[in-house]
Formats: C-alpha cells, sequence, structure tokens
C-alpha cells in the first residue's frame, strides 16, 4: 500500500525469506511520513486558503509528477530483489514486493526537498529578541536556570514545527530545523533499510528533491516581492489569501 513493502512474510517461507525486524518496522512508520505530511498540507490549505500553504502544496504535486511521469519513465530501473535476485549476509532473500520502477525515489525527493523548503524559509524569517542592549535567543529572563531553559526548549519541540510563524528566534529556528531534519531526513535511508531502493535510486531522488526544491524557493522569493502590495488581501479570484509575507525587517 502506498508504494511500501511490509516485510514480514508467511510463516511457510520465513526460513527463507529475512525476517521482520524494529528498524523495518520504523523504515515503514518513515515510508509513511511524506504521505502524512501531504495530507496535513492539504488540511492546512482548506483550512487557512493561503499562499504559503498553496505554495507548499503545489510544489509537492510538481515533484511527483516529474518523478513519476517524466524521470520513472525514462530511467525504468527496477527495484532490488522484486525477482528474488537479492540476498542478505546470512542468505535469505530479500527486496521489494513492488513491481513499478525505483529509480528515482519519490519518498528521497519528497523528504529531502520538503527539508530543503523549510530550511530555506526559515531561514530567512530568523530575527532574534532585543531586550535592552542585549539580543536574546528566546523571549526568557537572561538569570533563567537551566532547568527552566530547557523546559522551554521542549515546550519549543512540541509546537514550533508545526507553527505557521512569520518570525523566528534563532533558538526557534534551531528546533525548527532540528525536528523537521530528524523527521524528513532518514527517509531515504529508511526506503534502502525496506529493499523498496537502491542506493542510488535514494541519492538520484534525494538530488531532485533538493534542486527542484531550491528553484521552487527562488520563484516563491521573486513572487512574494512582486505582489508584496497585495499581502493580506485575497486574490486569484479571491479564492485564497496572500499570507506568504516577506519578514518585516527585510
Amino acid at each position: 500500500l502506498g508504494d511500501v513493502t511490509w516485510p514480514n512474510p508467511p510463516e511457510s517461507v520465513r526460513h527463507l525469506v529475512a525476517p521482520l525486524t524494529p528498524l523495518k518496522v520504523l523504515a515503514v512508520a518513515y515510508a509513511y511520513l511524506p504521505y502524512v505530511l501531504v495530507a496535513r498540507s492539504v488540511y492546512m490549505f482548506i483550512r487557512m486558503r493561503g499562499t504559503r500553504q498553496a505554495s507548499l502544496l503545489l510544489w509537492a504535486v510538481l515533484l511527483v509528477a516529474c518523478n513519476e511521469c517524466v524521470f520513472k519513465r525514462l530511467w525504468r530501473e527496477p527495484r532490488p530483489g522484486n525477482m528474488l535476485q537479492v540476498r542478505d549476509f546470512s542468505g535469505r532473500y530479500v527486496g521489494s514486493c513492488l513491481r513499478s520502477c525505483g529509480m528515482p525515489s519519490s519518498h528521497a525527493a519528497l523528504g529531502t526537498g520538503w527539508f530543503m523548503l523549510l530550511f530555506l524559509d526559515g531561514v530567512y524569517r530568523v530575527r532574534p529578541f532585543a531586550l535592552g542592549r542585549k539580543t536574546q535567543t528566546m523571549p526568557i529572563r537572561p538569570d533563567t536556570s537551566s532547568s527552566e531553559k530547557a523546559l522551554t526548549c521542549l515546550r519549543l519541540y512540541l509546537w514550533v514545527p508545526w507553527a505557521d510563524c512569520d518570525l523566528l528566534t534563532h533558538t526557534e529556528f534551531t528546533v525548527f530545523i532540528s525536528a523537521w531534519f530528524v523527521l524528513l531526513m532518514p527517509v531515504p535511508f529508511m526506503r534502502v533499510v525496506l529493499y523498496d531502493h537502491s542506493f542510488s535510486q535514494v541519492a538520484i531522488g534525494s538530488c531532485i528533491g533538493v534542486l527542484l526544491a531550491i528553484l521552487w524557493w527562488r520563484v516563491v522569493r521573486h513572487l512574494q516581492r512582486k505582489y508584496q502590495s497585495l499581502e493580506g488581501e485575497k486574490v486569484f479570484y479571491e479564492l485564497i489569501v496572500h499570507n506568504h509575507k516577506i519578514p518585516q525587517f527585510h
């Protein structure tokens, strides 16, 4: 389901096929994570109807369309082990249950590309809090104890990655990027763990995702500057709100 192999063979062939392991279960969870993020983007767009949400959703649609309809038709490379030609170190069969082409990996492209988009967008929204002549990275007192700072940091990890903030402090940016790194960057590796893709397939997919993310980000930045006067107003026949704003300090 969803181009993901569930590596749990029937009882009758378990002596021939590699067994299910905790790492493979984790890999399955990571494989479905891009689908969860796309579903969340659809929900956020329906809820807010903003250009920020539309931008991320359109990028994901464009990436998947290019990968599935163009690149995979050009390469036509099968997934590893789908014809019982791969064994692990113990001599048991491993491989993907999927018959579709695996080059390049759409999961890897979505994971790494999504992270790159979030990173580039977050960098341009970083601004520290100014308290007197000092600049702080969190809105807390300079004499706060280490335990209070750690608790504040933990709270940030629970809401910052999901918040749609126009400005980020240095600490919030660190939390934002580190959380999304842990969520998205293991996706290519986990696809190799499941044998749904080879290393070369996830490497090429990751490169495509990053390159398309950078190009898309440049286009969006250009449109942000061009239509800055329309910030907060309804556009596209008043169907969506232009909420993809340029930070005030830029």
